[in-house]
């Protein structure tokens, strides 16, 4: 189905809606144009704990996984202090391939030693 309105229309419309994450998620029911620009309002910030940064890598890989093109903000978190942080060296060549455009990326609690 095509939508009525042109996407530049509708992108200003959405972009109105920022704050109202219930508008935000009925537009990306519309189309698939909608979704890729209501997405950008509803994941703006990514924060993944570090036991966990290699799922997230997996779904990132997924073929159909596109919400990373939405985030401006990526964290990444270690909140146990029993790790130490030879895993970043190990993630970061995927995160910066995926997340080139992030305007911010912190690395929060990690341990460096």
């Amino acid at each position: 189905m095509r939508s009525i309105l042109p996407i530049e229309v509708a992108e200003i419309i959405i972009d109105h809606l920022h704050n109202d994450p219930r508008s935000l998620r009925a537009c990306t029911l519309v189309s698939k144009q909608w979704l890729l620009t209501s997405r950008f309002h509803l994941i703006p910030r990514l924060r993944v704990q570090e036991n966990f940064v290699d799922s997230f890598l997996e779904l990132l890989e997924s073929p159909h996984s596109q919400f990373a093109r939405s985030a401006r903000v990526l964290e990444i978190v270690n909140l146990s202090t029993g790790h130490n942080s030879a895993w970043v060296n190990r993630v970061m060549p995927s995160l910066v391939k995926r997340f080139g455009h992030v305007t911010s990326f912190n690395l929060s609690y990690v341990k460096w030693g």
